[in-house]
């Protein structure tokens, strides 16, 4: 499973100074990040949910390294910004049909963003996140029972953009 760097933010410690310490504890770099958007995750199992902070870099100073909690790899992005449908269209019959991310598209030697090894709502805002828009989105899962096999499963969602010039 493709994730993020992050991790769970310290005492007196805000979601950036937070979220800067994880890229340099799970990388070994620095970046100058920007705050992009804001998820709410829920589980049917429990009255309790995961708030998570999204931020997002373009730059990194110091050398990439590889940590107990992350192998960090390249993918290549689309050129330009686009429209989410249109992003998300590229990589839809790929995860359909549930193709290995050795199928995926190659661009410049990189492999496109593997979507289908990716948590099911991430193709909802990160294109958002990719296009520099901010967003805020809730995810409710419905967890698979103790003796299935079977992955949790999105079963209710929805994710709003900030709207030109709007604070």
């Amino acid at each position: 499973m493709y994730n993020g760097f992050g991790g769970k933010v310290e005492a007196n410690e805000t979601s950036a100074q937070g979220a800067l310490r994880e890229l340099q504890e799970e990388a070994g770099i620095e970046a100058d990040l920007v705050h992009c958007g804001t998820l709410l995750f829920v589980s049917d199992d429990t009255h309790l949910g995961h708030h998570i902070e999204i931020y997002r870099g373009h730059s990194y100073t110091g050398t990439i390294t590889e940590s107990d909690e992350m192998r960090p790899e390249w993918f290549a992005l689309p050129a330009g910004p686009e429209p989410e449908s249109e992003f998300i269209s590229r990589h839809e019959d790929k995860v359909q049909d549930n193709r290995d991310v050795d199928d995926d598209t190659v661009i410049s030697g990189l492999r496109s963003v593997p979507f289908d090894r990716m948590w099911e709502d991430d193709r909802h805002w990160f294109p958002l996140m990719l296009a520099r828009k901010f967003f805020i989105g809730r995810v409710d899962f419905s967890l698979p029972s103790a003796d299935s096999s079977a992955e949790s499963t999105m079963v209710r969602w929805w994710f709003g953009v900030r709207g030109e010039g709007e604070q």
